[in-house]
């Protein structure tokens, strides 16, 4: 990400079409309130939606304090109090990750510390001694997209469109499917 001292306050449309769909259809609306179901799970979605999550490849950005699947903050380290840190949770999965009987949470949030890019991030989730915990946190890339979402067979299977080696950083056109399990807390791609 290249951090500028000055920002045009011109959003790109891909990143208007983003927020527009963010605060138009949340993420408990896009899956029609299934709350309940996800707790015979063993995590909810307003407990995905209302966590805070950090992964190491956020730099110095802070810790994402969602509040009903959305975070903003004013980035205090910068000499300009026009950036604003954003971010949104865009999809979450329930499944099996790991052993045993606890159900666990795929999650993918984008964000955006104020540069042009939207950086998106998966994530997994479960719970020990009843709290929620982080585990692994992978990058997936810069303006990329997630089309679909889901746990299968101890994996986290993401089915995405991502940048070809032509494609400009607006408009990836790759599509693939991409497969990541947990091995000691950490999200490893599979072959």
């Amino acid at each position: 990400m290249i951090a500028t001292k000055h920002v045009l306050h011109v959003f790109p449309l891909h990143t208007l079409c983003i927020i527009f769909c963010c605060l138009l259809f949340p993420l408990s609306a896009q899956a029609g309130d299934s709350s309940e179901e996800c707790g015979m799970l063993g995590i909810t979605l307003k407990e995905v939606n209302n966590f805070t999550y950090r992964c190491p490849n956020t730099g110095d950005l802070p810790d994402f304090v969602f509040k009903n699947g959305t975070f903003k903050q004013e980035n205090t380290s910068t000499d300009d109090p026009s950036m604003v840190t954003m971010a949104n949770i865009v999809n979450a999965a329930f499944g099996k990750l790991l052993p045993g009987d606890q159900q666990e949470a795929a999650v993918v949030f984008v964000y955006n510390g104020g540069g042009s890019g939207w950086f998106y991030e998966l994530t997994a989730l479960t719970k020990k001694n009843g709290k929620l915990v982080q585990l692994g946190c992978r990058e997936l890339g810069d303006r990329v997209q997630v089309n679909a979402m889901e746990l299968r067979d101890n994996q986290v299977i993401l089915d995405m469109t991502t940048h070809g080696p032509n494609d400009p950083a607006c408009c990836p056109t790759e599509r693939q499917m991409i497969r990541y399990a947990l091995d000691k807390d950490q999200l490893i791609e599979q072959q």
